[in-house]
């Protein structure tokens, strides 16, 4: 028989706080009371916690809370007239989603883990999982539809017939996610609750330049600017766009409304942004992948010709539905130097648009049109020029001969050339 394990109950919060504190709009708590006496511990604002998902670097802050508990309970804990187990009271400070991972210690019947709204378990918000003497252990997670006090019924059938003597013991880890808004750090990665509330997010552009949205799993949203205007509605991170997406925007304040998640309901995603302030330089004979979130996104991508002649740009797909689009090319100050013509890449030679260009000169190609992501390429051949810059130097072309020159794109050089008829 196993000793009856003495309660006690532990919580852990990681004060670690590499951000400012003005960072969040929110303070968030999570107060797991002791089910054995009032006493009660506060799992506190940890919004920076070690190795919470090992595919990520420890380093990374994730708005989470949580805490640890350690309970064991005999058919003498009565909770209800057929029920021995605990209730455990969890106060939150906003609506979010509650998980609980549970793993028995020494069990001898079946447990079942439970939420309620309410301190006589009326309100029933869904189950948390439960286990066996077979299974060791459960996971499972429900919704919290404000801030305020819920509760955690840990419980197992007992008859008065029951002739054996219950002796169960788990542990528990606790964790919150909230739906409260605030304002998200670029370049960290966040774990937020999903909603079906208005809560946004807010995110800062400090310069004109790209704003790239990440996610973990596959979630739609919607982008509004610093008056909560819509800008962006309907937007998605896909698994065949890399999960992310990227906007060209202005410098200034947006938010970020979550509007559904791939998984299902009262689920937890995982999300992050970066910004940039450069354009993405493209290196001759390489693939440069952009992310457009839609057809209507524009992206600049900077080229430097080493050499005078012409580049060949391309579009790389299996689908050509994916990866199509108009580009153009612009000059330094990307003004544009050429119409936009449509590209598609079944293959390298689809549509390939082809640009004179100078040695040393900065260019821009101008993308439009592609929506989700697109691998653009360009390769470069040198031309030795022979043409004269008017009529009276232009270059005699001699019969049955070869000569190139380039027409600039931008430059309004005229190219002469003479031929000599004999006869």
């Amino acid at each position: 028989m196993y000793k009856k394990i003495h309660s006690i109950l532990f919580v852990f919060a990681f004060m670690v706080c590499l951000m400012p504190s003005a960072v969040f709009a929110n303070a968030q708590t999570l107060t797991v009371s002791n089910p054995y006496s009032s006493m009660t511990v506060a799992a506190g604002p940890a919004d920076m916690l070690a190795d919470v998902n090992v595919s990520q670097p420890a380093s990374m802050p994730e708005k989470e809370l949580t805490a640890k508990l350690d309970l064991s309970y005999t058919q003498a804990e009565k909770v209800a007239a057929y029920y021995a187990g605990r209730l455990i009271p969890i106060t939150v400070s906003s609506s979010g989603i509650l998980k609980v991972d549970a793993t028995a210690l020494a069990l001898t019947d079946d447990i079942e883990l439970d939420a309620y709204a309410d301190a006589d378990c009326t309100n029933y918000l869904g189950s948390l999982g439960g286990m066996s003497t077979v299974g060791s252990s459960s996971s499972r997670q429900v919704g919290l539809p404000s801030a305020g006090t819920f509760y955690v019924l840990v419980s197992t059938w007992y008859g008065t017939y029951d002739t054996h003597a219950l002796q169960q013991a788990l542990t528990m880890n606790i964790s919150f996610y909230s739906n409260a808004g605030f304002d998200l750090l670029s370049e960290h990665w966040y774990k937020l609750g999903d909603n079906e509330g208005d809560v946004y997010y807010k995110l800062n552009m400090p310069y004109k330049g790209y704003l790239t949205v990440y996610g973990e799993e596959e979630l739609s949203f919607n982008l509004t600017d610093a008056g909560m205007n819509t800008i962006k509605d309907y937007q998605y991170i896909e698994e065949d766009y890399d999960k992310r997406c990227t906007y060209r925007l202005s410098a200034g304040t947006y938010y970020l409304k979550p509007s559904g998640y791939s998984g299902g309901e009262d689920e937890v995603f995982k999300i992050m942004y970066s910004t940039s302030k450069s354009d993405k330089t493209m290196k001759k004979g390489s693939y440069a992948t952009i992310y457009p979130a839609d057809s209507k996104e524009v992206t600049y991508l900077k080229i430097k010709p080493t050499a005078t002649g012409y580049i060949k740009v391309a579009v790389q797909s299996s689908n050509v539905y994916d990866e199509s689009g108009d580009i153009a090319l612009c000059n330094s100050k990307k003004t544009k130097l050429t119409e936009e013509e449509w590209i598609y890449g079944s293959s390298e030679d689809s549509n390939a648009q082809y640009y004179a260009v100078k040695k040393g000169k900065i260019y821009y190609l101008k993308a439009t049109g592609f929506g989700g992501k697109a691998n653009l390429k360009y390769t470069q051949t040198k031309i030795i020029e022979k043409s004269g810059v008017s009529k009276k130097k232009a270059v005699t072309v001699k019969s049955n001969k070869l000569i190139k020159g380039t027409i600039i794109a931008g430059e309004k050089q005229d190219d002469w050339y003479k031929i000599k008829l004999t006869k």
